[in-house]
């Protein structure tokens, strides 16, 4: 609200007036309720620059976290993935025995759910809700490409190295098929645990939606009970 907005007309206060935006040049207007004139209202220069630096700030601090939460749920992935007691729990699931496939599985469940609640709530701006989703999956996707890379780099440095090219190759062959084997099943388990946050997040997005239409119906009887006055 303005501290203080007055009608060149008839000098009448229109602080407590809402604005409407013109469509025509989108300008701020006020109309005087006694003598029906039409004012623009115009914000302060140092309070126009402290509104815009917040909004920097905000949408700053909102990709910070996004980025923040895409790091750490890769970091745990590749945690798991270089864990060798779950590459041996995917490989013997036969022999495995619970204690071997509690704390994986239960890591792996719980940023599952985590990641569906973030891709519905963090991500909600996206206008096709299956962005997000393809988004992610490709990814996932481009990690295990570059993890594959990473092993074959390994070759070309054995090459450089005048290293036996066939050991070296059947060597890093090894290894990629040991990171594939581990990551697509992780990856593939993290997408499919992802549904369970979707009714979670959207749990989360309408409490929000009611909690701020009840703060915002609080405000216009604030608001009126003032004018009223």
């Amino acid at each position: 609200m303005a501290i203080a907005h007055v009608c060149m007309g008839c000098g009448q206060d229109l602080a407590r007036r809402r604005v409407r935006i013109e469509p025509h040049y989108g300008l701020p207007l006020v109309t005087c309720p006694r003598c029906g004139l039409h004012c623009t209202r115009r914000r302060h220069p140092i309070w126009a620059a402290w509104r815009s630096t917040q909004r920097a700030s905000a949408s700053i601090g909102a990709l910070l976290a996004q980025f923040s939460i895409i790091l750490l749920l890769s970091g745990l992935m590749f945690g798991l993935v270089a864990d060798d007691q779950v590459a041996w729990t995917l490989a013997n699931l036969d022999r495995a025995t619970g204690d071997d496939m509690a704390w994986p599985f239960a890591l792996l469940g719980g940023m599952g759910i985590a990641t569906g609640t973030w891709l519905t709530i963090g991500l909600s701006h996206w206008r096709r809700r299956w962005t997000p989703w393809l988004a992610w999956t490709a990814y996932l996707l481009s990690c295990i490409v570059i993890g594959s890379m990473y092993h074959w780099l390994d070759l070309v440095r054995m090459r450089s190295r005048h290293v036996d090219i066939k050991s070296a190759m059947r060597e890093s062959w090894l290894q990629i098929e040991q990171w594939l084997g581990t990551s697509l099943p992780l990856f593939g388990a993290v997408l499919v645990l992802s549904i369970i946050g979707i009714p979670i997040g959207r749990i989360i997005l309408r409490s929000a939606r009611i909690g701020r239409a009840r703060r915002w119906a609080k405000r216009r009887r604030k608001r009126r009970l003032q004018a009223a006055l």
